[in-house]
């Protein structure tokens, strides 16, 4: 009897142990499963938040970058792109395989910003999936960031070239329709009173027809006015252009930020005007820039235009001057309220700076032009960083003419690259590398204004929210 329960009792033993195996394996492989799942989670959740940062901020520098031709179909696009290439370099520091599709959303808030939802599915490796519920399917995150306008207070501020030399055409086409005139002159100079032709007995045509170079054909008096009525686009055209697309895309962010946006304008030749006062009307500021020209020459050699005078006042009446340093110190001197932009005192402040880098000024130890031309302005540059001001420079390159006694004399000894040149000093007055640009015609000056609204966006008037 004893025997037989003995062996009902191993038997037991031997029936048992298989189920307390699985009951011992079952819960190892749940353990080690909800460790995989709250760790993958975890990898999945960074990975999702850093995609929908990088893909927020792509979307919104996409749409800066189109301006008026932004679209939402775009910014998603860009989004996509932006955030397959964070998951795919973050999925893979983390060990992640395969990588996991990025699925993104892209919800517009105003014009030029919105928000990006990423969302990652992921389907980890479990330990006995059959035989714990739950632990089979994918694993789901997704992360939201958004591209708001910020409470930034900020000022930007135009100083702008419009001497002479703005007025060469803006492409080659243009220029070599102003050098097939009888005047065989590539800058349009405004000189509507003919005051050149008059100090230099040459009789001029005030004809607006198109004209070609001809020996017994008269120069046109103005061909500034010449261009205008013939269609022939100047480097000044293509900033006026330019400055207007900036104003009017900048507006859309007024909006969401009331009189914390103010915009000036000054231009400078011979003499400095500040055209606009920094002002929170960015519409006024906008037509303004519709407005701009090159200045109006003066007369020449002095007040009875005429050599026979002595001495002959070239201080005062010349083609026009370039007093780049004189400009720079002006906007120094009427600079306010200059900040981190955490106050209306304390306003972030831009000075957008465009020129030839060529200051011509009088001299009157330099005959026989009592001109000098040089391009020490850069002390006036850093004047302006030093006050906690964030330059860009845009350099329009000076029209090369060799063999002409006033290019050869004056502006030749400041071409090439680097220190003591005019491309050298204004890639100088930038207050970093990424805040300098060569505009050499018309299209590149364009695309400088818009490089630099969208560096101005990016580091005042948005950020990123999640």
């Amino acid at each position: 009897m004893f025997q037989r329960l003995r062996a009902s009792r191993d038997g037991g033993v031997t029936v048992l142990m298989p189920i307390a195996l699985l009951t011992m394996l079952v819960g190892v492989a749940t353990a080690s499963n909800l460790a995989v799942v709250v760790n993958t989670r975890s990898h999945l959740q960074n990975i999702a938040d850093a995609a929908a940062l990088k893909a927020a901020q792509a979307a919104n520098n996409s749409l800066v970058s189109a301006g008026a031709d932004a679209s939402n179909a775009q910014a998603l696009a860009t989004a996509q792109t932006a955030a397959t290439a964070s998951v795919t370099t973050n999925a893979s520091a983390a060990g992640i395989s395969p990588i996991p599709i990025a699925t993104v959303t892209y919800t517009p808030q105003t014009q030029y910003s919105g928000s990006v939802t990423v969302s990652l599915s992921s389907t980890p490796k479990f330990i006995m999936p059959a035989f714990v519920p739950g632990m089979s399917g994918p694993i789901t995150v997704s992360s939201t960031a958004s591209m708001t306008a910020s409470n930034s207070y900020l000022q930007i501020i135009f100083l702008v070239d419009i001497s002479n030399s703005m007025t060469v055409g803006g492409n080659a086409d243009a220029i070599q329709t102003l050098e097939n005139t009888p005047n065989q002159c590539a800058f349009a100079c405004h000189d509507p009173n003919a005051y050149y032709y008059t100090a230099n007995n040459v009789s001029c045509t005030t004809s607006l027809n198109p004209q070609t170079s001809s020996r017994k054909a008269s120069p046109v008096c103005d061909l500034r006015a010449y261009a205008q009525a013939n269609g022939i686009s100047l480097k000044i055209d293509y900033v006026k252009e330019a400055m207007q697309t900036f104003t009017t895309q900048l507006s859309a962010y007024t909006t969401s930020n009331a009189n914390r946006i103010t915009v000036g304008i000054n231009t400078f030749g011979t003499n400095f005007i500040q055209t606009v006062a920094p002002t929170a009307d960015i519409a006024a500021a906008t037509t303004a820039a519709s407005s701009l020209d090159v200045e109006n020459a003066t007369q020449y050699y002095n007040s009875r235009n005429s050599y026979s005078y002595r001495p002959l006042d070239f201080a005062n009446y010349n083609g026009g001057y370039t007093k780049i340093t004189s400009a720079l110190n002006s906007v120094a001197g009427q600079l306010t309220n200059i900040g981190d932009g955490t106050s209306p005192s304390k306003m972030k402040t831009y000075v957008i700076f465009l020129s030839d880098g060529a200051e011509d000024i009088y001299d009157a130890t330099y005959p026989p032009y009592y001109h000098t031309v040089d391009v020490s302005y850069t002390n006036a540059c850093t004047t302006l960083k030093n006050m906690g001001v964030q330059l860009f420079s845009i350099w329009v390159p000076y029209y090369s003419v060799p063999g002409n006694p006033l290019f050869d004399t004056y502006v030749e000894p400041v071409t090439g690259t680097g220190s003591g040149t005019m491309q050298g000093s204004m890639q100088t007055c930038a207050s970093k590398t990424d805040d300098y640009f060569q505009a050499d015609d018309g299209a590149a000056i364009q695309q400088a204004f818009a490089s630099t609204l969208d560096a101005i966006i990016n580091d005042s008037s948005l950020r990123i929210s999640k």
